[in-house]
């Protein structure tokens, strides 16, 4: 019986050759390549899944150098994705549990002999800046040349990851094999005890591709908490004002909060005239560490971008939507008769017929989509038009202010301002968002994801609040104010009260404008929210009834809302930190003192 025991491989197999050869004779592959992430080789990894009909070539005019592929459309299902470590309450009720010991018995069985017949190709990668403190080093090994691709996409391949393994001696060995892509056999792993992952029979990039989310938040973010810095799912951005002075903020919220669209917003054309400017840090994937001077710096490990591209136009996203014109890797999108990625709501008049995300026939009568909802891109984060210099810098950049997006459709108002650190804290730990549906739709039941990071959070959430808690206990700390905001409020005819998109830089410059001790604002029982004025909303047409709308602060829903809070937080009450359930009863304090809160001045 095979057993895949990372504990005894990662010590008699001290050198990392000798751990790749033990794979390869667990997995047997007729071919082992090691991987450089040269040009040429991605090149040559296109060539081949073009050959057995796993990729496809775009229009080299409206696309150059970009590429179709069909993956599975969704992710392992959350009881197949274990954590496996010794104490299961380590685990927490967000991770599925398995034990170490077993587990590795039964991956062993999967992957003897899985490779049969095929490349096992070895990607040496590297998260993070050579320089930082916070960089790692990885290796997969995986049957798949879809993986290898889009982890020369997204990280650092190659020999500069090959030198910092054999200096360190320290990497995360990770494993994937398609397998027969039998949905009841697959599964993924994490040892964190031992830093090792196994993924097998999935080709979802979010499951097969480690150094996007397997290493580069799960298990990163165990190993941060160990280490007293923070690994988060967050995108950070660069707002400049005329004065020219920089201010960071780092984004957070679950899929369809509008968080990637903000990192990669182009601001009105009115404050591009007046000096404004926004530009991307970190998409989706931010590590954070308190520098020596006591300033939370955010760091991106990643070097390139990799998110959904449903919903995307020059409407929406023009920074996005300019940067998947060449050089990029869809993932479920349609694809026209003159092989041009199609996806719905993307600029242009509908075509004719066009193959749809799951290689079936489509026109604009079919009652389907053309792309998966989850549809995806991955480009080079060089190719967004408006990228941060410091992008890359190995100091980090200080972060000013954090934004937790939520999608309500009520009760939330349009944006405020967390009374302290702690209370920000219960803002993120009890963020909720409802389910994304078309504007016709009734809005569904808002569910819980504690900072956008339930599912990818690699311990148990209640010790990642308390990790949280803790950076405000470092000596001489500079901590960033945090903001809830909800783009999604809408009006008693269900119609959206907030216009979005680029409008919502009105909401970005307040933030600055506060933390800098600006920014027109009121005082309320639920926190610091802008005025009118602050949000440069007087003599644009809106009526006082549609401003009160969006910064209403109902009593009643609040009530409704800090009772749905206390439930969810009694879940983990064995390990709840008992500041959150104190800073809950605070709020509903101050709304049952405060006075006139159903109509706010503005």
């Amino acid at each position: 019986m095979q057993s895949l025991d990372f504990q005894q491989r990662a010590t008699v197999c001290r050198d990392l050759h000798g751990w790749v050869d033990e794979i390869a004779r667990l997995t047997q592959p007729q071919i082992v390549h090691w991987c450089t992430g040269t040009e040429g080789e991605r090149l040559k990894l296109c060539e081949l899944m073009q050959h057995d009909g796993s990729l496809m070539s775009l229009n080299s005019q409206s696309t150059p150098k970009s590429y179709l592929a069909h993956t599975q459309a969704q992710g392992i299902e959350p009881s197949r994705r274990l954590l496996c470590c010794r104490v299961e309450a380590e685990a927490g009720p967000n991770n599925g549990w398995a034990d170490p010991t077993y587990m590795q018995t039964v991956v062993g069985e999967m992957l003897d002999g899985c490779m049969q017949g095929r490349v096992m190709y070895v990607v040496p990668y590297m998260l993070g800046v050579p320089g930082s403190p916070l960089c790692q080093s990885g290796m997969q090994l995986t049957d798949s040349p879809l993986v290898a691709y889009l982890t020369s996409t997204i990280a650092r391949v190659g020999r500069l990851a090959l030198s910092r393994i054999h200096a360190t001696g320290q990497f995360v060995r990770g494993i994937h094999s398609l397998g027969l892509q039998d949905s009841e056999e697959r599964l993924i792993c994490h040892f964190p005890e031992v830093d090792g992952i196994v993924c097998y029979g999935s080709n979802y990039p979010q499951d097969s591709v480690f150094a996007l989310s397997a290493h580069c938040r799960r298990l990163a973010s165990i190993k941060a908490r160990q280490n007293g810095w923070m690994a988060e799912h967050m995108s950070v951005l660069k707002v400049t004002g005329p004065d020219g002075e920089p201010t960071f903020v780092g984004v957070c919220g679950p899929t369809g909060t509008g968080k990637s669209t903000l990192s990669m917003l182009i601001p009105p054309d009115s404050d591009i005239v007046s000096g404004w400017q926004l530009e991307l840090v970190s998409d989706d994937v931010t590590w954070l560490r308190c520098s020596d001077h006591g300033q939370l710096r955010a760091f991106n490990p990643l070097i390139g971008l990799c998110g959904t591209i449903t919903n995307t136009n020059s409407h929406t996203n023009g920074n996005l939507n300019q940067a998947v014109r060449e050089n990029v890797l869809f993932t479920n999108v349609g694809m026209t008769e003159n092989r041009q990625a199609w996806w719905d709501d993307a600029d242009g008049a509908l075509p004719l017929a066009c193959t749809d995300w799951s290689r079936r026939q489509w026109t604009p009568q079919s009652r389907r989509p053309a792309a998966h909802f989850d549809a995806r891109y991955a480009i080079p984060i060089q190719r967004c038009p408006a990228l941060a210099p410091q992008w890359n810098d190995p100091a980090g950049v200080p972060l000013s202010a954090i934004v937790f997006c939520s999608r309500r459709s009520e009760t939330v108002p349009l944006v405020h301002e967390s009374t302290s650190w702690r209370h920000g804290v219960l803002t993120g730990a009890t963020l909720s968002s409802e389910r994304i549906t078309y504007p016709h739709e009734a809005p569904t039941s808002p569910l819980f994801d504690p900072m956008g990071f339930r599912a990818d959070c690699g311990y148990h959430l209640a010790d990642h609040w308390q990790h949280w808690l803790d950076q405000a206990r470092r000596p001489g700390v500079e901590l960033p104010r945090i903001y809830h905001a909800n783009w999604f409020r809408r009006d008693w005819n269900g119609r959206f009260i907030w216009p979005g998109y680029r409008e919502n830089f009105r909401v970005l410059k307040w933030i600055v404008e506060r933390t800098r001790g600006r920014g027109d604002s009121m005082q309320t029982p639920i926190g610091v929210m802008p005025t009118a004025q602050g949000l440069g909303l007087t003599g644009m047409g809106w009526t006082r009834d549609t401003v009160r709308a969006l910064l209403a602060v109902n009593s009643e829903g609040w009530y409704k809302e800090f009772d749905e809070r206390d439930e969810f937080l009694a879940r983990f009450s064995t390990r709840l930190p008992p500041e959150l359930m104190e800073e809950n009863d605070a709020l509903r304090k101050r709304m049952r003192h405060a006075r006139k809160m159903e109509r706010p001045e503005v």
